[in-house]
């Protein structure tokens, strides 16, 4: 079966809300109804889908409250709802003030996840994945920021913090080794991080 028979043949089995079950994080671009809403997106977009369908798994991917919490990131939450929203408004304009909403808390999780890596370097502690990784981290958060445009104010204090990253630290090593361990869940990204890093820092800055 070729990818393009394989996506349309999934997406028509993940076409009536619920079909995903109970089970399913609804603000999960990798479990959930978000990333479900995002496949119906991209086809009705492509005119080979349903927009109805596009249209009731955002319903069910924001029928609870979206986390702004330590969960939340470019894969859950309030930012992974704007990134899939964001696909949304060119076709379905009437998604514009829930975008505003989506952005004002996305906001809100960059700010403080960039306050809490300020405190750590005042206080001399090498930073954790969890914080800078794609999946939850400031990196995925900057690739959040991206798909507003390059002119995000928050952007250029995504990149600052991604440069520190970089600098050596008091121990005379790369500010990007870590602590981590096997009670950490994001240790399982630790061989993807450094070229996280590396690839949004080339995006922003608008290098190949």
């Amino acid at each position: 079966m070729n990818p393009a028979t394989l996506i349309g043949a999934t997406a028509t089995r993940l076409t009536r809300r619920g079909d995903a079950g109970d089970d399913w994080p609804g603000q999960s671009l990798a479990e959930g109804a978000a990333g479900v809403a995002l496949l119906h997106t991209e086809l009705a977009a492509a005119g080979v889908g349903d927009w109805d369908a596009a249209r009731a798994w955002l319903r069910q991917a924001s029928a609870s409250a979206l986390s702004v919490e330590e969960n939340a990131g470019l894969d859950y939450g309030a930012p992974a709802m704007e990134f899939v929203v964001r696909t949304v408004v060119p076709y379905l304009p009437g998604f514009s003030a829930a975008l505003a909403r989506l952005e004002a808390a996305t906001d809100g999780v960059i700010r403080d996840r960039l306050s809490s890596a300020a405190l750590r370097r005042s206080n001399q502690v090498l930073p954790t994945l969890r914080e800078f990784d794609l999946i939850r981290g400031l990196t995925g958060l900057g690739a959040v920021l991206l798909t507003r445009g390059p002119s995000t104010p928050l952007l250029g204090e995504v990149l600052s913090y991604l440069v520190v990253l970089t600098e050596p630290v008091q121990f005379d090593f790369c500010g990007i080794i870590v602590i981590t361990g096997v009670d950490d869940d994001a240790a399982g990204w630790a061989d993807l991080s450094l070229g996280q890093v590396d690839a949004i820092l080339l995006r922003i800055t608008g290098r190949s």
